[in-house]
């Protein structure tokens, strides 16, 4: 059944208290066509959707919570809220920190720790703020200025992919975020043998992201799991016998192989 604006703000002035609180629960933006409507009638529509709150003059403090709880950035709809509300409403999500001025040090430290990403909406965190903020959400390093070695540390030890937000990230940097998560290689732009190794040493299968991997790189990967020979485009010729050795049927998965490959096995199924 179609909603109709102006019969619901006729049964909203009808007074049939339970018809009005069924449309309120369904349409709560109506709580703005009842004049003084009483605390369970706000609470009704609250629940329903906080941010008609709005709509409401004075409301209880009851009503206030009530209208965090169910929606979002309410502190904006909140004349003057009371530090009870100010962190029941960093406690439902941090992002409501974008709602209050001048944020001490601890409400900024219990925003990001409930969601990194309220880091976002703090002006100059400092170093202690933003350590909590990566710990909760290590994506969040490419939103902070100039964060020094230990921020940029904890992010990846969060969340190894974050390698990928951070300008030139130091060799201590790319070797723990591929030792946490070898295809983390992927955002590292020309990695060293080193931190190849380190790769594949955690994830063989990195080794795809890896172009023209040095001899000792693809040796460590296949000896680990041969079949990620399939992903090695010119695969070294001690490479292709170490597959052999250790599974002939791999030999199909072999790309470009050396003459001296084909000849040995021409030679042993003769």
């Amino acid at each position: 059944m179609s909603f109709n604006m102006e019969e619901a703000i006729s049964t909203i002035n009808g007074g049939d208290r339970h018809k009005i609180e069924k449309l309120l629960e369904s349409h709560p933006f109506l709580i703005a066509f009842i004049d003084n409507p009483d605390e369970e009638l706000q609470l009704i529509a609250t629940k329903a959707r906080g941010e008609v709150i709005k709509y409401i003059k004075n409301p209880s403090k009851k009503v206030q919570l009530n209208a965090i709880e169910n929606g979002w950035l309410i502190l904006d709809h909140i004349n003057d809220p009371d530090e009870d509300i100010i962190w029941a409403a960093i406690q439902k999500s941090g992002t409501n920190i974008a709602c209050i001025k001048n944020p001490t040090k601890e409400m900024q430290l219990a925003a990001v720790r409930q969601c990194g990403q309220a880091i976002l909406f703090i002006d100059n965190p400092d170093k202690d703020v933003q350590l909590e903020a990566v710990k909760q959400d290590g994506s969040v390093i490419g939103f902070i200025e100039d964060p020094d070695e230990d921020v940029k540390t904890e992010a990846i030890m969060n969340y190894p992919y974050a390698i990928q937000f951070i300008k030139n990230p130091s060799k201590k940097l790319q070797k723990l975020a591929v030792e946490k998560c070898g295809d983390a290689i992927k955002f590292i732009i020309d990695p060293d043998e080193e931190i190849q190794l380190a790769a594949v040493k955690s994830d063989p299968y990195s080794i795809m992201h890896i172009s023209d991997p040095t001899k000792a790189v693809q040796l460590a990967a296949v000896e680990q799991i041969a079949s990620v020979i399939m992903f090695i485009q010119n695969p070294d010729k001690e490479v292709q016998f170490k597959i052999i050795e250790m599974d002939i049927n791999m030999v199909q998965s072999i790309r470009n192989i050396h003459p001296e490959v084909t000849s040995y096995l021409r030679k042993k199924f003769r």
